[in-house]
């Protein structure tokens, strides 16, 4: 099994949660132009998709470091996809997961 280490990934277990942050805000500065040039219907995708994952989450009793860990990938990442800041490719990259573990159904998903 490969265990990928590459940004969504990277879950760093133990981490103190000012790295984090740091981390999750550095990402939100670089986003920041890509988002204001979306469309608003692709930013209240994103958003609304966010909202989904986080409701389910909170339907599983599960927290936010819960929820990162066992998808394997970053908190800060997390963060931002339910925040609605995830990238579309980087929500491709965990989509099984986030099916197999509730956070998304199918249906969520526009193709």
């Amino acid at each position: 099994m490969v265990v990928k280490t590459e940004w969504p990934f990277d879950n760093q277990i133990g981490e103190p949660r000012i790295e984090v942050t740091k981390r999750m805000v550095g990402a939100l500065i670089n986003r920041k132009n890509k988002f204001e040039n979306q469309a608003m219907d692709t930013l209240m995708y994103l958003s609304d998709l966010g909202l989904t994952v986080q409701k389910n989450r909170v339907q599983q009793q599960l927290n936010m470091l819960q929820a990162s860990t066992l998808l394997g990938v970053d908190l800060a990442w997390y963060g931002l996809l339910e925040g609605g800041y995830a990238y579309w490719s980087e929500i491709e990259q965990v989509r099984e997961q986030l099916l197999e573990l509730g956070l998304l159904t199918p249906e969520s998903f526009l193709n």
